[in-house]
């Protein structure tokens, strides 16, 4: 038996809901991080390449650990921001990514003993 071919709206709703696995994973990281104090403050930085359209990244001036799916920014490789208020250093996030296409994820910790 041949499976249907998905129409526009099943490919939206995928796609969706792969986002938003992907920021929940986000959310659950910083959390760990902050709680091994690893992240500082609002200090340190997530990201995640779904494509190179689509790059979700934490948002600036927010504290990791009490941060929520709806502040995770969303950018593309060419810096351009589609949602949100990108970490302000994701021109570093943006380079990492540019240098190594293979590169899906990357995390940028403040840990306190490290900054001090």
């Amino acid at each position: 038996m041949n499976d249907p071919i998905p129409n526009q709206n099943q490919l939206i709703e995928t796609k969706l809901k792969n986002r938003t696995q992907i920021q929940t994973e986000i959310l659950q990281i910083c959390r760990h991080l902050h709680a091994r104090n690893l992240l500082a403050a609002a200090d340190g930085n997530l990201s995640y390449r779904m494509s190179d359209q689509e790059i979700l990244i934490t948002p600036t001036g927010v504290t990791k650990a009490f941060m929520t799916l709806e502040e995770v920014a969303v950018i593309n490789l060419q810096g351009d921001i589609i949602s949100g208020h990108p970490s302000s250093e994701r021109l570093m996030h943006l380079e990492i990514f540019r240098r190594c296409p293979k590169a899906k994820a990357i995390i940028h910790a403040h840990p306190p003993t490290a900054i001090a």
